[in-house]
Parts: C-alpha cells; sequence; structure tokens
C-alpha cells in the first residue's frame, strides 16, 4: 500500500497584508517632495513630509471593502 505524500497545511487565500505592495523608495520621495513644495519649502520637515507620503501611499493600496459588502 502507497503511502499519500505529506503536504504543508497552506491557507486558501492569502494574509491581505502579504498581497499589498509596499510603496518604493522612490514613490515616497516623489511624493514627499510634492509635500514639501505645498507646505512652501519648510527647512527641517523631511521626515514629516517622508511619513505622510508613505502613510498616504500605503492607504492607497490597502484594499478596501469588497464591492456588495
Amino acid at each position: 500500500m502507497k503511502r499519500a505524500k505529506k503536504t504543508k497545511n497552506r491557507p486558501v487565500t492569502q494574509n491581505l497584508a502579504d498581497s499589498v505592495q509596499e510603496p518604493t523608495r522612490e514613490e515616497i520621495m516623489s511624493l514627499a517632495y510634492s509635500f514639501w513644495e505645498q507646505a512652501g519649502r519648510p527647512e527641517g520637515r523631511a521626515l514629516e513630509h517622508w511619513l505622510l507620503a508613505e502613510t498616504q501611499l500605503r492607504q492607497r493600496r490597502a484594499p478596501g471593502p469588497s464591492a456588495g459588502a
């Protein structure tokens, strides 16, 4: 009698966080630059603009509620 091969149990659906593509450094940099320009090119706020750009890009790519829900 043959034994069945053991396979790893894999979830049917992929974790949604794993399926969302992270923004690239270039995308963040470009958006942060536009925020900096819109703010009047202030000095000392680079991190603020970077984090805002990163957050907004991630939110844009996050899966929303499914249609019909």
